[in-house]
């Protein structure tokens, strides 16, 4: 978000640049974009619904997208969610930070009661290749099912640990973390 020369040169001036070879050379395009190019208004996105990206980050996945399903002659497009699994070396999200707080010997967590769907890595992955391999070109939300909250995730997670009754858990909102 601080950076919006370089988010765009990463997230949609690139993109053109790999339509421009993918045309050339006749090969298809992935373009791995994000659900965060929906602004949150509900709590379900399907396919048609029409994105409305709120952010330096979002808008610029978005004009990536807009720039791959206008101008390449084959392309898949494949929206990713909230996304988890990646394990400990590679996850740099909510799960991770989490995990960091409680490593550094934190007793409180002070977590977003934002609701989301959780996408796990693996299934994001089996349904890109399957996608590839069918050939079914154009646009997907590629998610998993359901709805639960970061408060939920965080709460689960400390069961699992089996440390939900020395982990107080805090709800804020997102101007708690304005400053960090």
């Amino acid at each position: 978000e601080e950076n919006a020369e370089d988010t765009y040169a990463t997230n949609t001036m690139s993109v053109e640049n790999a339509v421009f070879i993918a045309n050339e050379l006749d090969i298809p395009l992935l373009y791995i974009c994000t659900a965060g190019i929906f602004d949150g208004g509900k709590d379900l996105y399907d396919d048609w619904d029409l994105p409305n990206p709120l952010g330096v980050y979002a808008r610029s996945k978005y004009m990536g997208e807009r720039y791959v399903v206008e101008h390449a002659k084959r392309y898949l497009v494949c929206r990713a969610g909230w996304m988890m699994g990646a394990g400990p070396k590679k996850d740099k999200k909510f799960i991770k930070k989490i995990m960091d707080q409680l490593k550094a010997g934190n007793k409180e967590l002070f977590i977003i009661e934002k609701e989301g769907t959780p996408t796990y890595t693996q299934d994001f992955a089996k349904t890109v290749k399957a996608l590839l391999e069918k050939r079914f070109w154009g646009l997907y939300n590629c998610v998993c099912q359901g709805l639960t909250s970061r408060l939920e995730v965080a709460q689960e997670l400390l069961n699992i640990l089996g440390r939900n009754d020395e982990i107080k858990i805090n709800i804020v909102d997102s101007r708690y973390f304005k400053n960090e």
